[in-house]
């Protein structure tokens, strides 16, 4: 599954998304769509970053929400940490379907350890979103491990009846700024989600869960995951004719040492990146979901 996707081909909206998903990350931008493309009419959405307090900061926790249009669904998502050098982790990346009369969101959550990070750090949410009348059997799906002070977790959540995994999440409960994500993305048969969590370095002596979730749905033509292995994180692309649908990625299934995903997001209509905050006993899968 080791793949080197060097694709060019943009449409002339791409040029412009680029330039506008640029700016989300590193100036004060308004949370509207950067651009739709694929047959699903998919677009990319991410936070609002309002001012330089809210961009830069060292809050212990920083946990942000990137909401759909009207009339889409979330089908997958991100988040990228920028500043946290090697201490700040993902706890959450979450999938949420909106309540009647509110709109789908993606959710996610960043921690520093427990022991503190003294310098500013930037945090952006990103929604991958999906025209609800192109969603056949949608639904969100979720399963926990039970809570444990085990250092190791691994959570998988199950499609139901003939749909597939079109996108996916993971969190953490109760893990106090010692526990972090190791893994989230799907399988390469999309039939399930996969999430694992482990404690830091120094343990944690309560206990904590990992949940997984899954965002299934009919096929969606030429579905597909692709990606490489990298040491601590890479950027990757769909083929040319292809989409990204969702992205994941992370460290192996079995413990991979003490070391968390950090950045997991969309770049682009073709382009997505993993990194986590050192190399992992096994690397680090740099995963999507792409197709037409």
């Amino acid at each position: 599954m080791v793949m080197q996707l060097r694709g060019r081909r943009r449409r002339a909206t791409f040029a412009v998304s680029v330039i506008a998903a640029a700016q989300l990350v590193t100036q004060a931008v308004a949370a509207t769509p950067a651009f739709a493309y694929g047959r699903l009419d998919v677009v990319l959405v991410a936070t609002t970053l309002d001012d330089y307090d809210d961009r830069h900061n060292s809050n212990s926790t920083q946990t942000r929400s990137a909401s759909c249009p009207a009339g889409t669904h979330v089908i997958g998502g991100g988040a990228r940490v920028s500043g946290g050098s090697d201490e700040v982790r993902l706890t959450r990346l979450v999938p949420v379907r909106g309540s009647a009369g509110n709109n789908d969101y993606y959710s996610a959550t960043a921690e520093e350890p427990d022991t503190g990070y003294a310098s500013e750090w930037q945090f952006v949410v990103y929604a991958i979103c999906a025209d609800v009348d192109e969603l056949d059997n949608y639904s969100i799906v979720s399963a926990s491990t039970t809570e444990s002070s085990t250092v190791f977790k691994q959570a998988v959540a199950d499609c139901p009846g003939s749909t597939l995994a079109i996108g996916g999440g993971a969190a953490i409960t109760n893990g106090d700024h010692q526990v972090g994500l190791q893994l989230s993305r799907l399988a390469a048969p999309l039939d399930i989600a996969r999430a694992t969590g482990r404690e830091d370095a120094n343990g944690f002596a309560l206990d904590w869960g990992v949940t997984a979730y899954a965002v299934c749905a009919d096929r969606i033509s030429g579905a597909a995951i692709y990606g490489t292995i990298a040491a601590q994180g890479d950027t990757q692309e769909c083929p040319p004719d292809k989409y990204v649908y969702s992205v994941g990625g992370g460290g192996s299934l079995t413990d991979s040492g003490p070391y968390f995903l950090q950045t997991v997001y969309p770049f682009g209509e073709r382009s997505w990146t993993v990194e986590m905050t050192g190399t992992p006993t096994g690397q680090t899968t740099v995963q999507a979901l792409c197709a037409y």
